[in-house]
């Protein structure tokens, strides 16, 4: 008898167990698991520059800080890849979804150059990636509200761009909403 009142609190105990982990199993069958809603994670001050270490972004989905790291370097290529203007480039993360999308303000501020004068720095805008036929690449970029079309080709969520896009067709910003 004793054993059958051991085996009857441990089977509640590990159910406890599985519970606790989020898991459950059913005698005989398998659950189907739920997909997980994509996540967006908010950065604040997250800067990325040269040279760019493999932990810039914190809990950045695979490859992305490898595609901030490519993208800088080509910009610091405009420089000759001068040691003087490698700091002139920068990117601000600013949303990063693990579903492949991304906010990030790009600049290339001359100020970043102790005194070299590095010709053509002096610029920036907002920059969307989303992650295509494998790899981060950037989708869109500028100064204004973007273009609501450009962010439908894309399915760029509103979690990432916000709930605004320009309108060609009516010529004015209108509300966005994409999942």
């Amino acid at each position: 008898m004793s054993s059958v009142r051991t085996l009857i609190p441990l089977a509640v105990l590990s159910a406890l167990a599985l519970s606790a982990c989020g898991s459950s199993t059913t005698a005989g069958t398998e659950q189907p698991s739920q997909a997980a809603s994509p996540s967006v994670t908010t950065y604040h001050d997250v800067e990325v520059r040269l040279p760019v270490a493999d932990d810039a972004v914190p809990g950045a989905p695979a490859g992305f800080v490898d595609a901030l790291r490519s993208a800088l370097k080509k910009e610091w290529d405009r420089y000759d890849d001068d040691p003087g203007c490698q700091q002139v480039p920068l990117f601000t993360v600013e949303r990063v979804s693990d579903a492949g999308f991304a906010a990030v303000g790009y600049n290339d501020d001359p100020s970043r150059t102790n005194g070299k004068a590095c010709q053509g720095a002096g610029g920036g805008d907002e920059q969307l990636w989303a992650v295509r036929d494998g790899a981060w690449t950037k989708v869109a970029e500028g100064q204004d509200v973007p273009d609501c079309s450009r962010l439908q080709a894309f399915g760029m969520p509103s979690s990432i761009v916000g709930h605004k896009c320009y309108d060609a067709t009516t010529n004015k910003t209108v509300h966005y909403t994409h999942a």
